[in-house]
C-alpha cells in the first residue's frame, strides 16, 4: 500500500497547493487584526509594509486562487460531486468574507475572517476525507498531503516575514520561481491523462 500510482503524487500535491493557496489570505487576515504588534515587534508583515487595503485586495485574490484550487481534486476525479458541493459552499462563504473584509463593518471583522478559514480548512478536507473513504481510495496521499501541508505553511510563513509581507518573494527568486514552475508542471503532466481522457 504504497504511492505507486502517479496519480498518488499529483493527489497529495493537490491537498499541499490547497494549503499553500490557502495560507495567505488565513494569516493575513490575522495580521491585520494584529498588525500594531506586528508592527511594535518590526515583524515586517504585509498590512504593515503594504498597508491595510492592499493586504484586503490580496486576501480577495487568493481566496479565488483557493477556490479555484479546491475544485481540483473533483477536476482531477480524486473525489466525486459531494466534495465538489461542499468545496462550493465552503468557497463562496470564504469569498464572501474577503469581499466583505474590502469594507469590513468592524475592526473585529479581520478576526471572523481568520476564524472561519480555520473552519473552511477542517470543513474541506473533511469533505473531502468522507469521499476518499468512500471510494475507498489509497490514504497515502492524503498522509503525505496533510504531512507536507504544515511544512509548506511554515516555509510560506518565514518566506513572507523575510519578504516583509508580500508573496511576490515565492516567484520572484530563480530558485522558488523555478520549483514553482516544476510544480506546476509536474501538476500539469500528471493530470493531461485524465483530461484528454474526460474529453474522449
Amino acid at each position: 500500500t504504497g504511492m505507486n500510482n502517479p496519480w498518488d503524487w499529483a493527489h497529495a500535491l493537490l491537498l499541499v497547493l490547497i494549503i499553500f493557496v490557502w495560507t495567505p489570505p488565513h494569516f493575513w487576515a490575522l495580521a491585520i487584526f494584529r498588525r500594531e504588534d506586528y508592527a511594535r515587534a518590526l515583524v515586517p508583515m504585509l498590512p504593515v509594509t503594504h498597508g491595510v487595503e492592499y493586504t484586503r485586495w490580496q486576501i480577495l485574490l487568493y481566496t479565488v486562487l483557493l477556490v479555484i484550487a479546491t475544485v481540483l481534486p473533483w477536476a482531477t476525479h480524486m473525489s466525486g460531486l459531494f466534495y465538489l458541493g461542499g468545496a462550493l459552499v465552503l468557497g463562496a462563504v470564504f469569498l464572501w468574507y474577503a469581499w466583505k473584509l474590502l469594507d469590513p463593518p468592524d475592526e473585529f471583522f479581520a478576526m471572523r475572517a481568520f476564524r472561519y478559514s480555520i473552519v473552511y480548512l477542517m470543513a474541506l478536507f473533511g469533505f473531502l476525507g468522507y469521499v476518499v473513504a468512500k471510494l475507498e481510495c489509497e490514504p497515502a496521499p492524503m498522509l503525505l498531503g496533510f504531512i507536507l501541508g504544515p511544512l509548506m505553511e511554515e516555509y510560506l510563513r518565514r518566506a513572507l516575514i523575510i519578504g516583509h509581507g508580500d508573496a511576490r518573494v515565492c516567484v520572484t527568486s530563480p530558485i522558488s520561481a523555478t520549483m514553482l514552475a516544476l510544480a506546476v508542471v509536474a501538476m500539469v503532466f500528471v493530470m493531461l491523462p485524465a483530461i484528454r481522457k474526460k474529453r474522449d
